[in-house]
């Protein structure tokens, strides 16, 4: 049933090229490099959004540990993706040989690094993180004054997450700007 709701929820978000992750965050006890203990993969399409999905939820279910859910805010190019991982891979040309060697031991998480950077991104979307204390309705409220369009929200362990269409998020003077995330993640569950 919850991945059936999650689906239902995030049915704007589901299409495309996207990265999921079942992640343990530090301040719940996981590692201080968070992304490193994380489990990632890469769906290209709705069923396949579906499957990892289905696969996360079973895992996180069963898992004694804090474990969420997240996936890309903004679908992904995979020609762009490619390109910047060709780039990484030929700097590692001129690593020193631990180095150079462990990048290629590492060659699928290098990927979906690659594929997770904001140069891969083939959309634009935003995501404000609102919580400790901060009102949505304020938020809303401001972004719709300097003409900002909200596409979705949805409701967080601590807050709320706004997605909006791009636009000058400097316009913002209410809400902190490094809460704006201009390629965040969505929660899908927690």
């Amino acid at each position: 049933m919850e991945k059936e709701e999650i689906m239902k929820r995030f049915s704007g978000f589901t299409c495309g090229n996207r990265l999921i992750m079942l992640i343990q965050r530090a301040k719940e006890g996981g590692s201080s490099k968070t992304d490193r203990g994380a489990t990632k993969k890469i769906s290209t399409n709705e069923i396949e959004f579906e499957e990892i999905l289905a696969g996360f939820l079973k895992e996180k279910n069963e898992s004694e540990l804090n474990l969420r859910i997240y996936s890309t805010v903004n679908s992904r190019s995979m020609e762009a993706a490619i390109r910047e991982f060709k780039r990484t891979q030929l700097e590692a040309d001129y690593y020193d040989l631990p180095s150079k060697y462990s990048f290629y031991v590492d060659v699928d998480n290098r990927f979906k690094s690659c594929f997770a950077k904001p140069c891969s991104k083939e959309e634009s979307r935003f995501l404000f993180d609102i919580d400790d204390g901060i009102n949505p309705d304020e938020v809303r409220e401001e972004i719709k004054n300097v003409g900002g369009i909200i596409l979705f929200e949805y409701p967080t362990k601590d807050g709320a997450h706004i997605i909006t269409e791009p636009f000058n998020p400097t316009l913002i003077k209410k809400f902190p700007q490094d809460r704006i995330k201009k390629d965040g993640m969505l929660l899908l569950s927690f």
